[in-house]
């Protein structure tokens, strides 16, 4: 009996309030409703609304409580907007986040785009592709604003925590824009955020971007991580049949890329003078941050005999110039072999005792020198075995394979072979 009459003034407490009033019984399992918001970068206000179908993950943990894997009230839930206006909804019931029942204050810790985040609490950053702005815009919300059962709604502020490059491009004649493509090169393109506390940790990699290219060619844009200094990263930028490059770290205004802040170019290509020729022009924009330059011509754009495909196979002197590309082939002469390095090129129309690993081409099928051979990585398994036990009878024979044109032994090759076939066959 003493069991049951403890349970029914449990109950009776859950029922009432220490005045006697009647509890709101649709505060007690109703999931929060977020209304999430972007701030302005610091600039001027830029990318602040949401698209339809983003979504966002939300962290809730104690109010005052840091973010930890061990103190998690909720765990990375997906909330999604259906319409683009900045109201999310859980993406599944398994998603529904509701307060806690005594009615004690919580805090959120948010981010977008949504992903899978491991017990770490660190999220990957990687802005190689370019394609989608919206994908690698990552934002951050910890406002540390306290909420709890009787809060009507959960107020997210989104703040960006990369930077945004915008190059505005013309001509000094005026003449029309041809083909355009923008390369940010010698940039970090990988990173960790960290949810717990905001911060951006850039790995050692540096790679080139691509950037994003309105058609015509007039504007370009791309999401990069945050850079202390601009040294060795340029701007290479093609069009027609010229390239033209801005060295980033010669610029006045703009020194380095902040988390949260737009930066603007405008340069103006020289299509009149000759390659080699550079004259620079820098004023400050209102907005912030900016620069403006006109560049002349620095080199002609490669074009390539072939096109990659088996029928109209890149030559090597393609396959040096268009490096990286992926699943793509590329012809040649067998002209021997390597056992480690590209100075270990062995020209020999007789094979080793043990299998070699990498396969040695070239544009002649009397080329002797090492450094104008072109290697081909052998992968472990029946393609080796097979270019090894044909290599003899093969030697000087042109020969089409497909990989990836990539760096291999300290020089531009090709690896990850997945088919060969010889000329003749």
């Amino acid at each position: 009996m003493k069991t049951k009459h403890s349970l029914l003034i449990l109950m009776i407490a859950l029922l009432f309030s220490c005045e006697g009033a009647k509890e709101d019984r649709t505060l007690l399992d109703r999931s929060i409703r977020v209304n999430a918001y972007i701030g302005e970068m610091q600039t001027r206000a830029s990318n602040t609304s949401w698209d339809a179908d983003d979504a966002i993950g939300i962290y809730m943990v104690a109010a005052g409580t840091p973010l930890s894997s061990g103190n998690v009230l909720t765990k990375n839930a997906k909330y999604v907007t259906s319409s683009g206006d900045g109201s999310f909804l859980p993406a599944t019931n398994a998603d529904k986040i509701t307060f806690p029942i005594d009615g004690s204050g919580v805090n959120y810790i948010s981010y977008y785009p949504y992903k899978t985040i491991n017990s770490s609490l660190s999220y990957p950053v990687t802005v190689t592709d370019q394609s989608s702005q919206a994908a690698i815009d990552l934002m951050y919300s910890n406002s540390g604003n306290v909420f709890n059962r009787a809060s009507e709604s959960v107020n997210l502020p989104f703040y960006h925590k990369l930077s945004k490059i915008e190059v505005t491009i013309k001509t000094i004649d005026g003449t029309p824009l041809t083909d355009v493509t923008a390369t940010l090169k010698g940039c970090k393109i990988k990173a960790t955020f960290s949810l717990v506390d905001g911060s951006i940790a850039p790995v050692s990699t540096k790679g080139d971007i691509k950037m994003k290219v309105a058609t015509g060619g007039a504007f370009a844009e791309a999401i990069v991580l945050p850079a202390e200094t601009l040294s060795g990263i340029t701007l290479t930028i093609t069009n027609g049949g010229y390239g033209y490059v801005c060295d980033l770290s010669e610029t006045a205004n703009i020194t380095r890329f902040e988390s949260g802040y737009k930066y603007s170019y405008t340069l103006t290509l020289d299509t009149k003078k000759p390659m080699n020729v550079f004259s620079a022009v820098i004023s400050d924009w209102t907005e912030g941050p900016s620069e403006e330059a006109t560049i002349a011509k620095k080199f002609e754009v490669y074009k390539p005999v072939g096109e990659g495909t088996q029928e109209k196979p890149y030559t090597i002197t393609d396959a040096r110039n268009l490096s990286p590309l992926s699943d793509v082939w590329v012809r040649g002469y067998i002209v021997g072999y390597y056992s480690g390095s590209l100075s270990s090129f062995t020209n020999s129309p007789s094979k080793p005792n043990t299998e070699f690993t990498a396969l040695a081409l070239a544009i002649s099928p009397e080329e002797t020198v090492a450094a104008n051979t072109y290697p081909v990585q052998l992968p472990a398994g029946a393609k080796r075995t097979a270019v090894n036990a044909g290599y003899e009878a093969n030697f000087k024979k042109e020969i089409k394979v497909k990989g990836k044109i990539t760096d291999y032994y300290s020089t531009i090759g090709l690896t990850s072979l997945s088919e060969y076939k010889f000329a003749d066959q």
